[in-house]
């Protein structure tokens, strides 16, 4: 795909663990702010119909359109890249990231496709624009396998306020040694550290904390216990020096 050399391109495989779409906004949303030429392939390889979704509309007329295309597109305009093969059954796709521009920008997944997804994917990037922007996006609030727009406005816009939204992401932008303390880890954020290390080459280091729990009671005269662990919180350490852009 492209004329770019394919040296300058950093493959990332779609098909690693979550394998949906995940993988691919994680992906946009780095490479966008690190102006990180990439090639994503193997595009939702672990869905039944893999690729850039498509959706039909009232189980009638066909819309070749989706989220996945829609936020794709909103990013490629949003840094004035240059985006090859975003079409609705896609298995890849190729951005060349350019400058992020703040502005005003509009998105339609033309289906219920879920503007939260959409959000997820471009609310990153420009959160390192110069200046502020506005979005108007269109498609589903409340959809199945996605955030509905009031977790986005309760949770999500509450945390970024408070700058602990995508601790992942920034771990990896920022300089020196970074370290949380979180619940066990997801499969969402397995992928966005499987992509942080992938396209920034950065090292995470995580740290299982396990309680132990006393099932059984003393006999005789020895103390006989039967443990069960269970992990209920994780450290997250970062112990390189993070990409510097």
């Amino acid at each position: 795909m492209g004329d770019l050399d394919s040296s300058h391109v950093t493959l990332v495989d779609g098909s690693v663990l979550e394998s949906g779409g995940q993988i691919l906004r994680n992906a946009v949303s780095i490479a966008v702010i690190t102006k990180r030429p990439i090639e994503v392939c193997n595009i939702r390889a672990g869905r039944q119909n893999p690729g850039l979704r498509w959706l039909f509309l009232l189980l009638v007329d066909f819309v070749p359109r989706s989220q996945h295309a829609a936020a794709l597109e909103l990013a490629s305009r949003v840094c004035c890249g240059h985006l090859s093969s975003c079409a609705v059954g896609s298995t890849e796709i190729r951005l060349i990231p350019g400058q992020i521009s703040p502005g005003s920008y509009e998105a339609d997944a033309k289906t219920a496709g879920s503007v939260s997804l959409m959000l997820q994917a471009v609310a990153p990037v420009l959160a390192f624009a110069s200046n502020q922007s506005e979005l108007l996006l269109r498609g589903g609030t409340d959809t199945l396998f996605a955030p509905p727009i009031n977790y986005m406005i309760e949770v999500t816009y509450k945390n970024t306020k408070t700058k602990v939204c995508q601790l992942i992401m920034l771990m990896a932008l920022a300089k020196g040694n970074s370290e949380i303390r979180c619940g066990p880890l997801t499969l969402h954020t397995k992928t966005a550290i499987y992509v942080a290390e992938h396209l920034l080459g950065v090292s995470y280091l995580i740290v299982l904390h396990i309680n132990y729990v006393k099932l059984a009671f003393n006999t005789y005269f020895v103390d006989e216990y039967v443990f069960i662990n269970a992990i209920n919180s994780c450290t997250v350490l970062k112990h390189n020096s993070g990409y510097s852009n």
